[in-house]
């Protein structure tokens, strides 16, 4: 018995407070202090419009891998938290007494997160600095900071409302979009075959600029990772964006094949346009 709370300890530290399923604010409260790495000075006119937009109240959209998301009033805009089980440094998880053989444990635990936190930040950061116009970034806020001195109202997937003061949380704030295939589905439904391709032309726009400032991605899936905002592509998850030599070509030949599926089975003749597109894409390279 004296050695059961020895085999509970492993539990405390990959945080077995984060096991209740679903949103709770506790899992986008970070532990972290200041990082000015992360600061993203705002000019007067880039603070006013992002007051305007954290002065709308807010309502549970969804969950992503790495982040919460919720919705603006209006439906222009998202904002999305980050999952701190995949990058906190829990004080407690610090400084709990544990046996001299289970530090490396702890240790290994602890720079694991602290990696997983500073490879998706600097990934917003990537895209805020270099992509903008492409992944619908208006700001990211990755530190705590004393710039915007507001608190927004959220609604949780509950219907519980409940208030945030936004300098202490990181967070992003981005155009919503329309889901990639969710899109070009009614484009095609409605026949307007031009602006399907338009779109998709944009998105593949995205894929070689990417490329051309040295970003790699290595999750391109089209179906939850890109959407349309007024008939122009963005990428909508951009937690994976790595300064790395870009493989190009296997890029593009994978959205060719997310492509082909999608359009094989329920427009095989918009196929035979799509291709010629693609074509004509390949032969710019």
């Amino acid at each position: 018995m004296k050695k059961l709370p020895l085999l509970l300890l492993p539990l405390l530290l990959i945080g077995c407070d984060n096991r209740a399923k679903g949103f709770t604010q506790k899992k986008i409260t970070s532990f972290y202090s200041f990082d000015p790495r992360f600061e993203v000075p705002l000019s007067d006119e880039k603070r006013q419009e992002v007051l305007h937009i954290l002065a709308q109240s807010y309502t549970f959209l969804g969950s992503g891998n790495h982040t919460y998301v919720f919705q603006s009033e209006d439906g222009k805009y998202v904002i999305k938290f980050f999952k701190q089980k995949h990058m906190s440094n829990n004080i407690w998880q610090n400084y709990v007494p544990l046996p001299h053989k289970l530090f490396p444990s702890r240790q290994k635990i602890l720079t694991r997160r602290k990696n997983e936190r500073e490879k998706s930040l600097k990934s917003y950061l990537l895209a805020y600095q270099i992509l903008r116009e492409n992944t619908g970034i208006i700001y990211p806020h990755l530190t705590k900071s004393k710039q915007l001195n507001i608190s927004t109202h959220f609604t949780d997937q509950h219907g519980t409302p409940f208030t945030l003061k936004m300098d202490n949380m990181e967070f992003v704030i981005q155009k919503k979009a329309e889901v990639g295939f969710t899109h070009l589905r009614t484009l095609l439904e409605k026949g307007e075959e031009e602006k399907a391709l338009s779109a998709i032309a944009s998105l593949y726009k995205i894929i070689v600029l990417r490329a051309q400032n040295g970003i790699h991605d290595r999750d391109l899936q089209i179906y939850k990772n890109f959407g349309f905002i007024d008939g122009k592509a963005i990428q909508i998850d951009i937690g994976e964006y790595r300064l790395q030599t870009p493989q190009l070509r296997d890029d593009l030949a994978n959205i060719n094949y997310q492509f082909r599926v999608f359009l094989e089975k329920d427009y095989p003749t918009f196929r035979l346009l799509f291709e010629k597109q693609v074509q004509e894409i390949m032969q710019t390279l």
